[in-house]
């Protein structure tokens, strides 16, 4: 599979790249990032350099599509979907906590979960066969009280 370029109404989404290595090691110095993501902690130069040549595996391999978000040229975050091959992907995001609030990250995240859903239809499986689903979490201090759908 080769990586596509998706653009939004101000992203553009691109493959990783060697140029990109110094601003994803930066960026990966963030607690929050380190946190709630699964890069390694310490994040070292080595990691981004290990990275952009991982994203390049996974896409050839098909395996998982990785993007770099860009707002006008800088790389502002990676947004991705990984075990493709599984029927079920996940997707993983993060961004610079420059950009947090604007709704970036909320952008990216359409563009590539309409670009999984041109191939990937009733990925999930059950005991009835195939069909769409939707997987949440919970934490124990979340707020278990049924609440009525929004309207829309």
């Amino acid at each position: 599979m080769e990586p596509e370029i998706l653009r939004t109404a101000r992203l553009e989404l691109s493959a990783p790249r060697e140029s990109d290595v110094a601003a994803i090691h930066a960026e990966c110095q963030d607690a929050a990032i380190q946190r709630f993501t699964t890069v390694p902690s310490p994040y070292l130069p080595a990691d981004a350099e290990t990275f952009v040549e991982l994203t390049r595996t996974w896409w050839g391999e098909g395996s998982e599509a990785t993007w770099a978000i860009r707002l006008e040229g800088r790389l502002v975050g990676m947004v991705g979907l990984a075990k493709l091959p599984s029927g079920g992907p996940e997707i993983g995001y993060w961004v610079s906590s420059s950009v947090r609030g604007q709704g970036l990250a909320t952008e990216a995240v359409r563009a590539v979960v309409d670009w999984g859903f041109a191939a990937e239809r009733q990925a999930g499986a059950n005991s009835l066969g195939r069909s769409d689903m939707w997987v949440g979490g919970l934490l124990r201090s979340d707020d278990r009280d049924p609440q009525p759908w929004p309207v829309l």
